[in-house]
């Protein structure tokens, strides 16, 4: 019976921490995609600008129609990176290399702050040569 309590504590603590996920991701983070900038003409590169509060930089992936799932990486030189040190959410520049035909990407970003992790995404159509979404 004891190693059955066991178990229930367990299952109580697996349900609080993924309850604590859906609220983490909805209600608290400032966790957020800024902007989505493309150019599949001439540079074949997106940009992400992600803003966070986490210690870390979030990790940015892209699930695309043509190149499948791909990484997108911090950008050299950080537009952000002076105002970044005086203020609580910091702003980060991702770029990827995307392939001249693809149609679509699903940007995918995921904070971790603790043992939780806060995911926030947004989809766009690149119906053009090259464009720009903001998110927020």
């Amino acid at each position: 019976p004891s190693n059955g309590g066991g178990g229930g504590k367990t299952g109580t603590g697996v349900g609080t921490g993924v309850g604590g996920f859906g609220f983490g991701g909805i209600l608290g983070t400032p966790l957020t995609i800024n902007e989505i900038s493309y150019d599949k003409c001439d540079e074949h590169i997106a940009r992400i600008l992600i803003s966070s509060d986490a210690d870390d930089p979030p990790s940015v992936i892209l699930h695309t129609a043509k190149s499948g799932t791909v990484s997108a990486k911090l950008t050299d030189v950080q537009p952000y990176e002076e105002s970044n040190k005086i203020t609580k959410v910091d702003k980060y520049l991702y770029e990827v290399s995307i392939d001249p035909e693809e149609s679509f990407l699903m940007v995918v970003v995921t904070e971790e702050k603790g043992t939780s992790k806060n995911t926030v995404q947004a989809a766009v159509q690149l119906s053009s040569c090259e464009g720009t979404t903001v998110i927020a």
